[in-house]
C-alpha cells in the first residue's frame, strides 16, 4: 500500500509541473496536457509507471496467502476454478506489454489527462503513436480524495494473427482484480468472444466494484 500511495504522490507532483496554465489551475479547472510525440528525448516525461506498478501488483498476490479465483465465459457459459499463484503469474502476463516499459512507454505513446468532478476521479490517457505495436490505449484512473491511489487500469490491444484480427479490452482493478474480452473476427464470420476474469480480492464471487 505504501507502494501505490508514493507511486499516487509522484505522479500528482509530476502532473502540477507540466500544468502550463496556473491561472486556469488556481480556478480550480480541470488540468488536460498532452505530450507532444516531436518531444526531444532530452526531455524528461513523467508518465504513469503502468509496468511497474502492475509488476509490483502481481508481486502482492505472490506474497499474499489467498485464494485466487478464475471465470472463464464462452458462449454464455462461465466456469470457475481456483489456481494457483504460479498461474495467476502467467495470464497477468497479458498485461506486462514491451511497449508499456519506460522508456519505450514514454517515446510510443502520447499522454492526456483530465480531472473529473462529478465522479472525483483524475484519468491519464495514452494513445499510441505506432499503429503497428499491439496496446493502443491505456487509461489510468486516480482517486484525488484518496491520495491519487490508483483505482484501475483499462487497456485495448489489437493485433492480427494470420487471417484473425483479434481485440482484447483489458482492466486492471487495483487489489481486486483483472478482466480480459477477447474477441477474434475472421473474414466472412461471425466473432468469437471469450472472457476471463481473475479475482483475488476478499469477495469469492468476484462481482466487487
Amino acid at each position: 500500500m505504501k507502494n501505490v500511495l508514493c507511486i499516487g504522490a509522484l505522479l500528482l507532483l509530476a502532473a502540477s509541473c507540466r500544468n502550463k496554465n496556473p491561472s486556469a489551475a488556481d480556478a480550480g479547472a480541470p488540468s488536460v496536457g498532452t505530450a507532444s510525440p516531436d518531444v526531444t528525448d532530452s526531455v524528461q516525461k513523467s508518465y504513469f509507471p503502468v509496468a511497474d506498478y502492475l509488476r509490483n501488483e502481481i508481486r502482492t498476490v505472490d506474497s499474499t496467502p489467498i485464494a485466487i479465483l478464475k471465470y472463464t465465459t464462452r458462449n454464455n457459459r462461465t466456469d470457475s476454478a481456483f489456481i494457483s499463484a504460479p498461474v495467476f503469474d502467467q495470464l497477468a502476463q497479458e498485461f506486462l506489454a514491451p511497449e508499456l516499459d519506460s522508456p519505450a512507454f514514454e517515446k510510443r505513446f502520447s499522454e492526456t489527462s483530465f480531472a473529473d468532478r462529478t465522479t472525483n476521479s483524475v484519468t491519464f490517457t495514452y494513445s499510441s503513436l505506432k499503429n503497428e505495436q499491439p496496446v493502443q490505449r491505456v487509461d489510468i484512473l486516480l482517486d484525488p480524495e484518496a491520495n491519487n491511489r490508483l483505482k484501475s487500469i483499462y487497456m485495448e490491444k489489437s493485433f492480427s494473427a494470420g487471417d484473425t484480427l483479434v481485440t482484447k479490452k483489458m482492466l486492471w482493478k487495483a487489489g481486486r482484480n483483472f478482466l480480459i474480452i477477447t474477441t477474434q473476427q475472421l473474414p466472412g464470420q461471425a466473432a468469437l468472444v471469450r472472457q476471463l476474469k481473475v479475482v483475488w480480492d476478499s469477495d469469492p464471487s468476484g462481482v466487487s466494484q
